[in-house]
């Protein structure tokens, strides 16, 4: 009987270690726990998003104002959609500089003078910061303006409908991209793209024919910087599709 009850405590503290070490996490089990459960669908999602936002191409800033808002698209990626990409006027010195040039133009380039006015009257209706780009589009002209505009996301304007006809027209071939957006940002070439400068001013400013060629399909809209709908029925813009 002594060996009996001997062998029956090794038997139930053979039994105890056991669960103390599979408890310890000493010994797995068949069955996988909670954890590398979840693992799998943590770093699956994890991939999704990261590949989801690589491929948000579409930039949409929306202007809120005190009669309708205006929806823009613009073919930016995520990492580029924010307010200070399109402030090229970021500072007085920058606009100062840019009215002095202008004027220096004015009276140096006769070929150029009379849609040198017209940017002269551009220039003197913005307070810094500002953006040209949004100047032409959606006429902001100042900070409290720029304060009105929401920024969001989407896949590509084209997926939330901006390229329509109705938005567009049937000369439309694309938007432009982050690098020729930003190819934008100088006196001679916001010279250039007021609607009556004329072959002979782009000219004299030395503008190769290639640059000539590109800026005549945004002036033509064929190229576009962005794409502009209203969210309301009364606009000089089209009716938003999406």
């Amino acid at each position: 009987m002594l060996v009996n009850t001997k062998n029956y405590k090794l038997f139930f503290l053979t039994l105890y270690i056991f669960a103390i070490a599979l408890t310890a996490g000493c010994i797995k089990g068949n069955n996988p726990n909670q954890i590398s459960l979840l693992l799998p669908q943590i770093t699956n999602n994890t991939n999704k998003f990261q590949s989801n936002d690589a491929n948000l191409n579409g930039c949409i800033l929306t202007y809120d104002s005190a009669n309708e808002s205006i929806s823009t698209c613009f073919h930016l990626d995520k990492k580029d959609c924010n307010i200070n990409f399109f402030l090229n006027i970021s500072s007085e010195q920058i606009l100062t500089k840019r009215k002095n040039d202008l004027s220096f133009l004015n009276i140096n380039y006769s070929n150029c003078s009379n849609s040198g006015l017209t940017l002269v009257s551009k220039y003197n209706s913005l307070s810094v910061p500002s953006s040209v780009i949004l100047k032409d589009i959606l006429n902001i002209n100042n900070l409290s303006e720029l304060n009105n505009l929401r920024i969001s996301n989407t896949y590509s304007c084209e997926n939330s409908k901006f390229t329509q006809e109705s938005l567009t027209s049937n000369l439309f071939e694309r938007l432009l991209n982050k690098e020729e957006l930003l190819s934008l940002n100088s006196l001679e070439i916001e010279l250039s793209l007021i609607s009556n400068t004329t072959l002979a001013c782009m000219q004299d400013l030395n503008i190769s024919n290639d640059l000539i060629n590109f800026l005549s399909k945004i002036k033509d809209k064929k190229y576009l910087t962005g794409i502009p709908c209203s969210n309301s029925t009364l606009s000089s813009f089209g009716k938003c599709q999406n």
